[in-house]
C-alpha cells in the first residue's frame, strides 16, 4: 500500500461531492441532512477503526465541499 500522502489530494477532492451532497440536504431538511452527515461520519470511522485507512482525509474533503455549500448559500442569501 502507497503512503496516504501520496493520494490525499485526489482522495479528498473524491469526497467533495459528498459533503456538497450533505449541505444541500442540510438546507433542505435539517432531519435528514443530520442523519446522513452523522451516518457518514460513523461510517468512516468505522472503516478507519477496523481497516487504518486514514479516514481523516475522506472527512477533509467532505468538510470542504460542506464548507462550500456554507459559502455558497452564504453568498446567494446572506
Amino acid at each position: 500500500m502507497k503512503s496516504p500522502k501520496t493520494f490525499s489530494l485526489r482522495r479528498a477532492l473524491i469526497h467533495v461531492p459528498v459533503g456538497v451532497l450533505a449541505g444541500w440536504l442540510l438546507w433542505e431538511g435539517l432531519v435528514f441532512g443530520l442523519i446522513f452527515t452523522f451516518g457518514w461520519f460513523y461510517f468512516e470511522w468505522n472503516e478507519d477503526e477496523n481497516i487504518r485507512d486514514h479516514a481523516f482525509l475522506d472527512v477533509w474533503g467532505f468538510l470542504a465541499g460542506l464548507g462550500a455549500v456554507g459559502v455558497v448559500l452564504a453568498i446567494l442569501y446572506g
